[in-house]
């Protein structure tokens, strides 16, 4: 998985312009085919932006690993990245994103399987961004 670590002065230069804004910007992505939040902090520990990557629909992501193997991939992942909030490297689905003045809402939602035609599929985590750039779980 590609964190960054190929990219050394890339990072450091847009760490760099995030540290001078105001908020922290919000990078959305789906490229990675799984479902990662991280907060991304400077040395200090100030938050320098957050990323939120959907998993995939169909494509795909762990799902064709036995479960022990994603256990020990997910372990891995926290143990690895300290910025990383929550992983979820074998579901599938998508995320609903509700954004107002005062919270952005991320509501993660996962499909029970993609191997028959189904309207099934349940809650994933909710999270809030709110104003003063604090990340709240929900679910």
């Amino acid at each position: 998985i590609d964190w960054w670590t190929g990219y050394p002065q890339q990072r450091s230069d847009l760490a760099e312009v995030f540290a001078q804004m105001k908020n922290p910007p919000l990078i959305i992505t789906g490229d990675h085919h799984q479902a990662h939040i991280l907060q991304l902090r400077d040395d200090q520990e100030n938050i320098l932006a957050y990323e939120f990557l959907t998993p995939s629909i169909t494509s795909k992501n762990d799902d064709r690993l036995l479960e022990i193997d994603v256990q020990k991939k997910q372990k891995q992942l926290y143990e690895h990245n300290p910025h990383l909030v929550y992983s979820n490297t074998n579901a599938h689905g998508y995320f609903i994103l509700k954004i107002a003045k005062e919270q952005v809402v991320f509501d993660y939602r996962y499909t029970d399987t993609i191997l028959e035609i189904t309207n099934k599929e349940h809650q994933g985590p909710l999270l809030k961004l709110t104003q003063d750039n604090k990340l709240r779980k929900h679910v």
